[in-house]
């Protein structure tokens, strides 16, 4: 009976596991039903604790170290998980460098944060509300070549922009508007 438990578990584990990662691998989404994205990382929160609990009983039966492995499934996750979140979150909290925004009558309404020390977020507004992106970049005076992101939306990203007064002018891309510079000291090179 315990090992169709562990099966149903394992299988749980799989499912919501992949979709908590995927979700936080992605864009983070932030309108109407933003909070529905974090149901699978809370069943991975409540069945690594299940499968804690059942785990310690079966240890103190068998003595044996493969009972936690459900449980070490579960940990992974969580870690994984939780340490993207921190990220964003450590990334957004960083003084922004640049922040520009689309101008009036755009295809597309995006947002782009630069923040100190290479990091960027892109924010993609919607009809239901935004989702925020991540990446790197690399500034050379008033160019800015974006190295990578998680963005994974519709629209083919520009790879190189050039600030000027207050506009950004992107190769291939929209003309977007300079709504924030930072400091002149924390701007210069």
């Amino acid at each position: 009976m315990r090992s169709q438990y562990r099966t149903i578990i394992l299988s749980l584990f799989i499912v919501l596991g992949f979709f908590a990662i995927r979700n936080v691998l992605g864009g983070r989404r932030d309108g109407v039903f933003s909070e529905v994205e974090y149901f699978p990382f809370m069943g991975i929160i409540v069945l690594t604790t299940v499968s804690l609990t059942i785990d310690c009983k079966t240890f103190k039966v068998g003595r044996r170290l493969q009972a936690f492995s459900l449980s070490i499934i579960g940990i992974l996750i969580i870690s994984v998980v939780a340490f993207k979140l921190i990220q964003y979150n450590f990334i957004e909290s960083k003084e922004t460098l640049v922040l520009i925004r689309n101008k009036a009558g755009a295809n597309n309404v995006l947002t782009f944060d630069f923040k100190l020390e290479g990091a960027f977020k892109l924010t993609e507004h919607d009809l239901f509300g935004s989702t925020d992106y991540f990446g790197k970049y690399v500034r050379d005076g008033d160019t800015y070549r974006l190295l990578s992101s998680n963005y994974d939306g519709s629209l083919k990203l520009p790879q190189r922009g050039t600030v000027r007064q207050y506009m950004m002018y992107w190769e291939n891309f929209d003309t977007m508007l300079v709504e924030k510079k930072a400091a002149y000291s924390s701007f210069k090179k």
